[in-house]
């Protein structure tokens, strides 16, 4: 996701650990991806932007934006997460101390929230989706779903 100009490129796998140059992956014809502070693929490309929506992106071209409707209300979301074998989307908000599962037609599943998450900098997801580890300052918590 290059920023300043709102374009997704990709880089095409050709063998060998070797990489094609890079192409844009937008189609043309398609708005540009401005404001986005995350992205996750699995399949689809989802775009956290700073509006706190999501966008799906197929084969170039915008398929939905989701206006999240949340409670407590989203402030300032920072990462999202999924892949191609999980179900969920996961979103990383530091200001609020919590991490937020999705659904992916955008309908909230869980969410986690501590007084504890004073300094969340990151996070990851098992492979099989059962656990979130959340980085925390120095600390990493671990949540089993």
């Amino acid at each position: 996701l290059d920023k300043k100009s709102g374009q997704i490129i990709k880089y095409p796998y050709l063998k060998n650990f070797e990489w094609g140059s890079a192409q844009l992956w937008l189609d043309r014809e398609e708005k540009k991806a401005m404001g986005a502070s995350s992205l996750a693929v699995d399949g689809s490309i989802w775009l956290l932007d700073k509006n706190s929506s999501l966008s799906r992106y197929y084969i170039g071209r915008l398929q939905e934006k989701i206006v999240l409707e949340i409670f407590p209300a989203p402030k300032e979301l920072k990462k999202i997460f999924t892949s191609a074998t999980l179900p969920y989307l996961y979103l990383l908000e530091p200001v609020q101390k919590r991490i937020i599962i999705l659904d992916k037609k955008g309908q909230i599943v869980k969410q986690f929230q501590s007084q504890k998450f004073d300094n969340l900098l990151d996070f990851a997801i098992s492979e099989n989706g059962k656990t979130i580890y959340l980085l925390n300052g120095l600390k990493v918590y671990k949540i089993l779903l």
